[in-house]
């Protein structure tokens, strides 16, 4: 009984280590005077995680977002409804990173 506990107990926390190592987070400070999405693309620029196609959502009032995905490479892409300015794209990154967006719907930023 007490060899069952042992392998009950290892199998138990190789699994919490493998769910914990195979998660990356982006982190966004968003202080934007206006809509926008912010989405993670694999390395083949395929959206893997984030906000979907269309879904606008206030970027303002530094607010932090937050996006959990699988760990692989990834890039971080950020587009402004109403903004002349083509989309943003950071990376590639291969752990977790954090990006400021800030300014307003014609002259934003967006660093890493």
């Amino acid at each position: 009984m007490k060899l069952q506990s042992f392998y009950l107990l290892t199998v138990f926390f190789m699994g919490l280590f493998v769910l914990k190592s195979q998660a990356y987070t982006a982190t966004i400070s968003e202080n934007l005077s206006a809509f926008c999405r912010v989405w993670i693309e694999d390395s083949n620029h395929f959206r893997i995680a984030g906000d979907g196609k269309g879904h606008y959502r206030g970027c303002g009032s530094v607010d932090f977002n937050h996006i959990d995905f699988n760990d692989q490479q990834y890039y971080i892409v950020v587009k402004v409804e109403g903004s002349t300015k083509e989309e943003k794209v950071r990376g590639p990154f291969d752990s977790n990173h954090s990006c400021s967006l800030y300014g307003e719907v014609d002259s934003w930023g967006f660093d890493c």
